[in-house]
């Protein structure tokens, strides 16, 4: 939840926090006189332009003039937001922040007396793996459930060390020892007892953590047992949890993770996201395992990240498209792998609007990203993901690798699966063009190609491509659908299914009893602006001089791409507010090259207007919450609409299926 920091506080963090060392993470700096100064991490550049100022706490570049403080700096270059920077400087500083109004998570416990029959070398690796925290006669009595875990992966870093048979899996895997550090990587010794001894006087916090359970001789065991450790850390980069893979692979099963906690939660975390966020990287890649992440990171490959072993879930990914727009999947080429791509589309779908996007890479089998790498090299796997697919080419090429494309019953099947995906998305310009792509793929033979016509001269640069400017566009392109109003095609539809809908019958009669209006059908002038302009500038055009203007047919739909343009040209050329007219004839370019031919257009102007309508009835839904019958009725309508709409979509493949 977001918290309003006062001005003095913000002054207060800012004054006292080491902009040095935090900008030093990721810049080499030197001292020059009172400031430090290095090449700027915000452009390329060979000479330092940098220039770090510790008594007044703030940075400047000279050559790309990137200025700002040290909250300026982890929100511009650590991508942090605004409320992450002042937690992180928060830890930093010691000064603490006021609480939200949510309830807040408890990481304290109670510490246990120290035992005094530890053995000797039981007290030397507690010595070990505390050696580098330092502790106030405070947290002498009462212990800290993040603290904790430093801790403890402390003492899993020094026991891998201390064992090298353990070490030697990541060893023989081709990890360097400056990467084990970095990730942290350790061993749980296989001892049904080594943190309940070790930790003794934690062990409410080790309960509390799921690393210690009840049970067992003693009444307490340790959950990871031989296994290497991954410390998992959330978004902040403090540890959280652990990750162990059995070092037998007859040990199942062959990887275990931290149960859910007061500070653990497997379905938030990714694993990777905090050293690909440190490591600045230009684009998120999910992989499947830990050690894909880890391999990359090595390759020089920063951006890989890992679900903790099962697929990664709508916020996972919503969380992950707030930093790049792209975000890209890497999976294995066999069945499995393309089962979890499949299901990452379907996660994925509701989040795709028109600016986000997701694209795919397969390796051939059986490699995975750590086994492409060691064979093939970090070129080579980066020219994989510099390749990797557009959603739509990927969605096309596994579906028909399934079921091939030479019958009818696979087109089907195809068209069907398609669906799936693309029911999930959100209303927009990438789902109408997607369908129409597809069912060029599965239909279109010998489709002819467009000639190059001669267009007004307009500067087509990229415009707001909303509903409502599509749904303009569709009319464009066939302004006779307006002489038998489409709009009433849908009301009649609905009026008749409405008959039969019994909760609509009922809230109708109850909204009678209650003296309350039942909701008229729509009109055009429940439409965006937009929309309403254009069709009441066509069907006045259309009133006035008829069907044959200027020499030009607008009675019915044409093959002739240069009619078409001629037509909507016309229309443009009319358009009385010059506004309005600049907006349309900069969207009409792109849109004309794709659309040909008479069963697409029909195809997409039902389906953009019974999603208008439907978005209406949603709108419609939202302001009438407060009454639940016109709310039924609004609902059953939209769903109505749906239903028509599957039909219609059903017969549409069926029948072209067929003739083709």
């Amino acid at each position: 939840m977001f918290v309003k920091y006062s001005r003095e506080l913000i002054d207060r963090i800012t004054d006292k926090a080491d902009i040095v060392s935090i900008i030093g993470k990721h810049v080499k700096l030197k001292s020059s006189g009172g400031e430090f100064k290095g090449c700027c991490p915000f452009h390329k550049e060979k000479t330092p332009s940098f220039s770090v100022n510790p008594q007044k706490n703030v940075y400047y570049c000279f050559g790309c003039h990137a200025k700002g403080n040290v909250i300026d700096f982890l929100c511009d270059y650590e991508n942090l937001t605004f409320e992450d920077a002042m937690q992180t400087l928060s830890a930093q500083t010691g000064i603490l922040l006021p609480k939200t109004d949510e309830p807040s998570i408890k990481t304290s416990y109670k510490k246990l007396p120290p035992k005094t029959n530890i053995a000797q070398q039981e007290q030397t690796l507690t010595q070990t793996a505390k050696n580098s925290i330092h502790q106030t006669p405070e947290e002498a009595q009462e212990g800290d459930l993040y603290l904790l875990l430093v801790k403890v992966a402390k003492y899993y870093q020094y026991t891998l060390n201390q064992t090298p048979s353990a070490k030697q899996y990541f060893l023989s895997r081709g990890l360097s020892e400056e990467v084990i550090a970095k990730f942290e990587l350790g061993y749980a010794p296989n001892d049904w007892h080594h943190l309940s001894n070790v930790f003794a006087e934690d062990l409410e916090g080790l309960k509390r953590l799921g690393l210690v359970r009840e049970g067992g001789k003693n009444g307490v065991y340790d959950f990871f047992r031989n296994r290497v450790i991954f410390p998992i850390k959330n978004h902040r980069g403090q540890i959280v949890g652990f990750s162990g893979r059995a070092l037998n692979d007859n040990d199942k099963p062959k990887y275990i993770n931290s149960s859910d906690s007061d500070i653990f939660h497997k379905q938030e975390l990714i694993y990777g996201f905090y050293e690909a966020r440190e490591a600045r990287a230009k684009e998120f890649l999910v992989v499947e395992g830990y050690m894909d992440v880890i391999a990359l990171y090595q390759a020089g490959i920063f951006g890989a990240v890992a679900s903790m072993g099962t697929a990664l879930g709508e916020r996972q990914i919503a969380f992950l498209l707030r930093f790049h727009d792209t975000l890209k999947f890497c999976f294995d080429g066999d069945v499995a792998g393309k089962n979890a791509s499949w299901k990452a589309l379907l996660t994925a779908a509701p989040l795709l609007y028109d600016n986000k996007h997701i694209k795919f890479i397969t390796l051939p089998i059986p490699e995975d990203p750590d086994s492409f790498i060691k064979k093939f090299g970090k070129q080579a796997m980066q020219e994989k993901i510099n390749n990797a697919k557009e959603a739509s080419i990927y969605i096309y090429d596994i579906l028909t690798q399934e079921f091939g494309t030479n019958t009818p019953e696979a087109k089907t099947k195809i068209t069907s699966k398609a669906n799936e995906f693309i029911e999930k998305l959100p209303n927009g310009n990438f789902k109408g063009f997607l369908k129409r792509d597809i069912y060029n793929k599965l239909y279109t033979k010998n489709a002819p190609s467009f000639r190059q016509t001669k267009f007004e001269q307009i500067e087509y640069e990229a415009f707001d491509n909303s509903n409502e400017l599509d749904l303009c566009r569709y009319i464009l392109y066939a302004p006779y659908i307006l002489k038998q109003d489409p709009l009433e095609k849908f009301n009649q539809q609905i009026q008749q299914s409405e008959q039969t809908n019994i909760s609509i019958q009922k809230a109708k009669q109850r909204l009678s009893e209650q003296g309350i209006s039942f909701p008229s059908l729509l009109t055009w002038t429940a439409f965006d602006k937009d929309v309403q302009y254009l069709v009441n500038h066509i069907k006045k055009m259309l009133t006035m001089y008829g069907d044959y203007i200027s020499g030009i047919d607008f009675t019915q739909n044409c093959c002739d791409a240069n009619k078409i343009n001629q037509r909507a040209h016309f229309i443009i050329a009319t358009l009385p507010d010059n506004e309005f007219k600049r907006n349309i004839a900069k969207l009409w370019y792109e849109f004309f090259k794709v659309n040909s031919d008479k069963p697409q257009v029909d195809l997409g102007i039902h389906e953009v207007l019974c999603n208008q309508i439907i978005q209406i009835l949603e709108e419609e839904q939202k302001t009438s919450k407060n009454n639940l019958l016109l709310s039924i009725v609004y609902k059953g309508r939209q769903e109505i609409l749906k239903n028509h709409q599957r039909q219609q979509q059903m017969e549409y493949f069926t029948q072209n299926t067929y003739a083709n």
